[in-house]
């Protein structure tokens, strides 16, 4: 992995891209402490990105982003995803492609506020999750597939909002969510 600099992932800060390359190694990335990055991108499926018991932070304008229109990559961990007043970008999935969220999933507010988190792009977001603190996630574009435990809504001390855009579906998949608040532009659940 790179950094937007062009010097290795290890070097990258909080106002840094981390892209995984088109080319997809042996040695797959694994956070050896906590990290705070502006975005992470991947180029290419076949990917797993793990944290161990580290937490990843995002920030609130860059989000995590594939470029790659087929196959699968895969994120195993803590993430947290930053936003503030107005949504953060959250997850891009790129048309075609799919990425698999495994682990946590929160929500850090980079100064004040509550803003949403979303999912945009027209590819796949699953949801492998446990514990998920999101107050409100937006579904813009694409589709979000419960694969197994609370998605990214379920949790007693959060609003749990939903909202889906005319082009975002969200497939709970047989699972049980409990969810506050929900509003839709014509997409489907």
């Amino acid at each position: 992995p790179i950094d937007s600099d062009g010097g290795t992932a290890s070097s990258a800060g909080a106002a840094d891209t981390v892209v995984l390359p088109a080319l997809v190694t042996a040695n797959m990335p694994t956070l050896t402490s906590p990290w705070s990055l502006l975005q992470l991108q991947i180029d290419a499926p076949g990917w797993v990105f793990s944290t161990g018991t580290n937490i990843l932070k995002v920030g609130r304008f860059g989000g995590v982003v594939t470029t790659y229109a087929s196959g699968t990559s895969t994120f195993a961990g803590n993430l947290m995803l930053g936003s503030r007043d107005t949504a953060g970008p959250g997850w891009t999935i790129a048309t075609g492609g799919t990425l698999r969220q495994q682990g946590t999933v929160g929500r850090y507010a980079q100064n004040t506020g509550g803003g949403a988190i979303r999912k945009q792009g027209g590819g796949t977001l699953e949801l492998d999750t446990g514990v998920s603190t999101l107050s409100h996630f937006e579904v813009i574009g694409g589709k979000v597939v419960n694969i197994a435990g609370a998605g990214a809504l379920d949790h007693k001390d959060y609003n749990r909002a939903l909202t889906l855009g005319a082009a975002g579906a969200y497939d709970m998949n047989g699972i049980s969510l409990r969810i506050g608040t929900f509003t839709s532009s014509a997409g489907s659940v």
